[in-house]
């Protein structure tokens, strides 16, 4: 059984292929696999999962995950989903009162066979009580990734950054006039620093702290046995 890792927090051009290489591998028919992933998944990855596994979140976001589960069951047909949430160790990065009716939802759920008039029923129950305007939403305005306003991440913002080690590579596509965003990386802010070629953007974020497969880790990655203290380990892009 492979399992893969899919966040926001990777290279474009390696986040197009973890993208792929989810949607591969939720096609296929035979090798069991399981997706390890944030937010993202909600509405961005047309998965067809046996069993979801999930935190709770608000009543809608609950709904929108619970679609990546059986989700082209035929009419008729015997088989069923399984859907699993429990508590995280804390509400962020939503606020309390988008949480109303989260227990109650996931409670009126437990144990029983669920359709789709189920989830309307609940929704207008439990869901938000409350109208939200349309908002300004830099990972949906502003392309694969936002690159004119800081971009919230969970708990904390986010600035677009590019690696250390892809400094390089950037002038280069830069004097080709060739596009650059393939190498565009969302870090938290206080991991990214300012480089004096390229001043306020994009803003450089330490290469020791990625891996192509995992994304942007909040600590250095291990080192390679016996190499130097600044040898990154090797990148299979």
């Amino acid at each position: 059984m492979g399992a893969i890792c899919y966040h926001s927090r990777f290279r474009l051009k390696d986040r197009n292929l973890r993208h792929k290489e989810v949607i591969a591998a939720f096609q296929g028919e035979s090798n069991p696999v399981i997706a390890v992933t944030t937010q993202v998944c909600e509405m961005s990855l047309d998965l067809d999962a046996d069993v979801l596994i999930s935190e709770t979140a608000p009543v809608t976001s609950m709904i929108q995950r619970m679609g990546r589960c059986n989700r082209h069951a035929q009419y008729g047909s015997e088989k069923l989903g399984e859907v699993y949430f429990y508590s995280p160790e804390d509400d962020l990065p939503y606020k309390p009162e988008e949480l109303a009716g989260a227990v109650e939802f996931v409670d009126s759920l437990a144990g029983c066979e669920v359709k789709q008039v189920d989830l309307d029923v609940l929704l207008e129950r439990l869901g938000p009580a409350i109208f939200e305007p349309e908002r300004y939403a830099a990972f949906l305005d502003d392309g694969p990734w936002a690159s004119t306003r800081e971009l919230r991440d969970a708990v904390e913002f986010t600035v677009t950054s590019i690696l250390s080690n892809d400094i390089s590579e950037y002038f280069e596509l830069k004097k080709l006039k060739a596009p650059v965003d393939r190498l565009y990386l969302p870090v938290p802010r206080r991991f990214a620093r300012r480089h004096p070629r390229l001043g306020s953007f994009p803003l450089v974020a330490d290469f020791g702290h990625y891996i192509p497969e995992f994304g942007f880790f909040e600590k250095p990655r291990p080192k390679i046995p016996g190499g130097c203290n600044d040898q990154p380990l090797p990148e299979n892009e």
